[in-house]
């Protein structure tokens, strides 16, 4: 039997650490993202979409603006025959930023626990949270069908992963970004056949 040696250079790749835990924090969210999308779970699901946003600012350096990164997706959508509302998108701007704010605090909190060497603690962080939106007068009545929800949601986490050049982002990013779409898209079309139907009657 001959064995075949081979140079020490050719099988040594230069990896870099801190790709390999993104790809592995993102792999994980891209799970929720699928499993959540399963259930129909709109808080949630918009709750990894934050998470997935952090990651990639957190890992490109550069800050995603979400109002540019909607409208790419409303146009996405209105291209593949969505039947969008006038007041859809407004709807879903005021959702996902109320959402924001969620997301905002506990990420401060989280940078003021590691400056200050402090532990985590989460049920401190949501009393403040929820103390600090006992003055702000936010809206609850925003209705849009929940397959709008989640598609805008989904297609928002997909668009998101395009902005990283690493394997599992650009496999993930793209199929997400049309699986939301797709859902999207149904979702309107669905809300237009239902309402004639109750016109009709």
């Amino acid at each position: 039997m001959t064995t075949v040696s081979v140079p020490l250079q050719a099988t040594q790749r230069t990896v870099n650490i801190n790709d390999i835990g993104f790809a592995v924090r993102i792999e994980k969210l891209i799970e929720k993202v699928k499993c959540y999308q399963k259930k129909s779970d709109s808080s949630k699901l918009i709750d990894t979409m934050f998470d997935i946003k952090t990651e990639v600012e957190g890992y490109t350096g550069q800050r995603i603006n979400l109002d540019n990164q909607l409208d790419q997706v409303e146009h996405d959508i209105k291209r593949s025959g969505g039947k969008l509302k006038n007041d859809d998108m407004k709807q879903v701007r005021k959702l996902i930023k109320k959402k924001e704010k969620r997301s905002n605090h506990k990420a401060m909190y989280i940078a003021a626990c590691l400056e200050y060497n402090l532990p985590y603690n989460a049920e401190e962080e949501h009393c403040l949270y929820m103390a600090r939106r006992v003055n702000d007068k936010e809206e609850d009545d925003i209705y849009i069908p929940l397959r709008v929800t989640i598609g805008i949601t989904v297609a928002l986490c997909g668009l998101f992963l395009t902005f990283v050049p690493i394997p599992i982002c650009k496999l993930w990013g793209p199929d997400l970004m049309r699986a939301g779409v797709v859902l999207a898209v149904e979702g309107t079309i669905n809300r237009v056949e239902e309402d004639r139907v109750k016109t009709k009657k």
